[in-house]
């Protein structure tokens, strides 16, 4: 990293494939932070979120979700002064996605009948300009 404050990007992916769980199958998360001398940690949001589930991780088909989600520091690093979170679903592995209306950290959505999977889509950004955009493939079921 430059000795001089700067704006940084980082983008990691990971793809899984067990035969345990079919969930969580491709992540994929993009940041961008600003970064100083000094900095004991870098900066990076990441997208929490909570969802009633079953024992399986599901959720039933064409009823409402209820979902929350937020943003968290990575340990070591500030914890986020208050910024936006975006939503966006997927019922399809990620080939097209709808936009969630996110207030006061909840959302709710309705997967629709024909849905197997939910995957998420997190973007955030925090007042020091700090964002997160997060892709989960497969987040979890529905039945």
């Amino acid at each position: 990293m430059s000795p001089d404050p700067a704006s940084y990007r980082l983008t990691t992916g990971v793809r899984r494939d067990v035969s345990y769980s079919q969930y969580a199958s491709r992540q994929l998360v993009t940041w961008t932070f600003h970064s100083q001398p000094g900095d004991q940690a870098l900066p990076l949001l990441v997208a929490r979120y909570g969802a009633r589930l079953d024992a399986y991780g599901r959720t039933p088909a064409g009823r409402p979700c209820p979902l929350t989600v937020g943003l968290e520091a990575t340990p070591g690093s500030p914890k986020p002064v208050a910024g936006s979170v975006g939503l966006r679903v997927s019922y399809d592995d990620g080939a097209t996605w709808h936009a969630v209306r996110v207030a006061e950290g909840r959302a709710t959505f309705t997967p629709s009948a024909s849905a197997r999977f939910v995957s998420l889509r997190a973007t955030g950004r925090d007042q020091a300009g700090n964002t997160v955009d997060q892709t989960v493939i497969r987040a979890f079921g529905v039945k």
